[in-house]
């Protein structure tokens, strides 16, 4: 017994045990599985981003009807004020020219007596030079239109006088007749006897014919 208890045993060497809870390795993602967990978040974010869209867009088309419904009152309203003014305008217009018809109508017959009584024939022509749109003015026109009638006819009978008197009765044109001759007034036959005096005592020796 004494050489087993002094024998040494050789016993292995057990070798150093594991740690527990030792850290595990890191997993690693292979690059399909990174690209379906990318997609998927991507897909949740665009379901989010299109709801979130699709309200700002409802909004959106909701206010916009809005101020369009608002445009189409305002629109209206202006429409129907505007027509509301043109009818006014129009009726306004209307009462001035029927105005204006009757005082022209007024006026061209005050103007017509006028010129009658000035011995002066009132025709379209005459009546569309004197009348105006006030008494004052168609006063002074026909006053005006009067007195350049009368000029006229002066010069026309200065004209007359000094056309050299005929050297026979049936050859020469004889520049004033018996009409003429009656309507002269004093100074004009006087006039016509210095100037022309065979054809003043012709005339003076024909009968009087009172005029119709």
């Amino acid at each position: 017994m004494g050489e087993q208890d002094n024998a040494t045993v050789d016993q292995p060497v057990s070798a150093e045990p594991e740690k527990q809870g030792s850290a595990q390795p890191e997993k690693t993602f292979s690059q399909a599985e990174v690209d379906e967990i990318v997609e998927s978040r991507l897909a949740r974010e665009k379901d989010k981003l299109k709801s979130s869209l699709r309200a700002d867009i409802e909004q959106d088309v909701r206010n916009q009807i809005a101020d369009e419904q608002s445009e189409a009152k305002k629109l209206k309203k202006m429409n129907e004020d505007q027509r509301r003014k043109y009818d006014m305008d129009k009726k306004d217009q209307e009462i001035a020219d029927l105005k204006a018809k009757l005082n022209r109508s007024e006026m061209e017959h005050v103007a017509t007596d006028l010129l009658s009584k000035k011995g002066i024939t009132a025709d379209t022509d005459t009546l569309n030079f004197v009348v105006a749109e006030d008494a004052e003015t168609t006063q002074a026109n026909i006053d005006r239109f009067a007195d350049l009638i009368n000029k006229k006819a002066q010069a026309n009978r200065r004209e007359d006088f000094n056309v050299p008197e005929p050297k026979s009765g049936n050859n020469g044109r004889k520049a004033v007749d018996i009409k003429e001759f009656n309507k002269m007034g004093y100074h004009e036959r006087l006039e016509l006897k210095q100037k022309q005096p065979t054809l003043y005592q012709q005339l003076l020796n024909q009968p009087y014919k009172e005029e119709k």
